[in-house]
């Protein structure tokens, strides 16, 4: 599972550092084409702080496009932790009629969220999930 450590590291670095998305992407799929197990082994899991952030930056992408009003709603989530790399999850996203990829990293606390806009358009959005310092109340972003 070397390669597999090697190549998830490599796409952590080309996501927090590219300047087109679309590389993460082409780099991502070149890793499962090379290692399908990425997939095959991965199991179901649906962080809820990862769920809202995907919620979020789904609006921020169809928000470009006044005419895909309410094409944000998460119609559907099925996301992937692989085996192994408990930092590294993946999946879709059905967002209205539209499909999108996510690409997640907990450690690095980044994330890919890439939506199919039409068979001509994808559109990309590197995400952040920071966690607010805890408040009086002691609860994380709570004040």
């Amino acid at each position: 599972m070397a390669t597999r450590q090697y190549g998830i590291d490599r796409l952590r670095t080309t996501l927090m550092t590219a300047a087109r998305f679309e590389d993460a992407m082409t780099q991502f799929l070149d890793l499962v084409e090379n290692d399908p197990g990425i997939v095959t082994d991965a199991t179901p899991c649906a962080p809820r702080m990862l769920v809202k952030a995907i919620e979020l930056a789904a609006r921020e992408i169809v928000a470009q496009d006044r005419a895909q009003d309410g094409a944000a709603a998460l119609a559907a989530v099925s996301l992937l932790a692989v085996p192994g790399q408990p930092s590294f999850v993946h999946g879709t996203v059905l967002l209205g009629c539209k499909l999108a990829t996510v690409l997640w990293f907990e450690d690095a606390r980044v994330g890919l969220l890439a939506v199919v806009m039409s068979y001509q358009e994808t559109r990309f959005t590197r995400f952040r999930l920071e966690v607010a310092p805890s408040g009086p109340s002691g609860e994380p972003g709570r004040n």
